[in-house]
């Protein structure tokens, strides 16, 4: 269930593999490529980069017939509000 693709550490081969097997896999497998963006934190991605890993968690969430809900405890919104923030400091 694209072990490469997981084990990948090189930022840009490691997003665009984890694109085609959010694509590709199937979604009762979403949970690992979902862990597997955390090893590609945010803050030290390119604008291009980000872009990606964004790309990759909206399909994610697209492929799934009942997504993965986010823990009550996690600040989503205000990361949410972080994340507009940063990229409209980059533009």
């Amino acid at each position: 269930m694209g072990a490469p693709a997981l084990a990948e550490t090189n930022v840009n081969a490691g997003l665009s593999a984890l694109l085609a097997l959010v694509a590709a896999a199937a979604r009762e497998h979403s949970a690992i490529w979902l862990m597997a963006l955390k090893k590609f934190p945010f803050d030290s991605l390119s604008l291009t980069q980000k872009l990606e890993k964004l790309r990759i968690i909206e399909l994610s969430f697209i492929r799934q017939e009942n997504p993965i809900l986010i823990s009550p405890n996690s600040r989503s919104k205000s990361s949410t509000a972080s994340i507009r923030r940063r990229m409209s400091h980059e533009s």
